[in-house]
């Protein structure tokens, strides 16, 4: 069996990283809140989403509720903000058309 060995020379000094410079630590918590805000969406993205996956699991109640929702939410930017960041006009429409076609389906099921 081969043996290994090493030698440290007598003029080393040996003192903790920390003592000369900073040691940098992951922070799990901070880098997920710095990609949040790169990758944040809109409140009437997540609810046209939800409205999305309700429809496709069937929860129709629970799709109108959040259509509603939705409505709201509109009505308010329009309110609070004239001149808008982007269309959103034909949302709501689309998302009528898919309940509807989802309400359809179930009652054809």
């Amino acid at each position: 069996m081969k043996q290994n060995s090493f030698a440290i020379s007598s003029n080393v000094r040996l003192a903790p990283v920390a003592a000369h410079s900073g040691v940098e630590v992951y922070d799990a918590l901070e880098r997920r809140d710095q990609l949040n805000r790169l990758m944040r969406r809109r409140l009437s993205d997540e609810l046209e989403s939800l409205i999305r996956k309700a429809c496709q699991r069937g929860h129709i109640g629970t799709a109108e509720e959040l259509l509603a929702v939705l409505r709201n939410l509109i009505e308010w930017e329009r309110e609070h903000f004239p001149h808008g960041r982007r269309p959103i006009d034909g949302t709501v429409e689309r998302l009528v058309a898919e309940l509807a076609a989802a309400k359809a389906q179930r009652a054809a099921a």
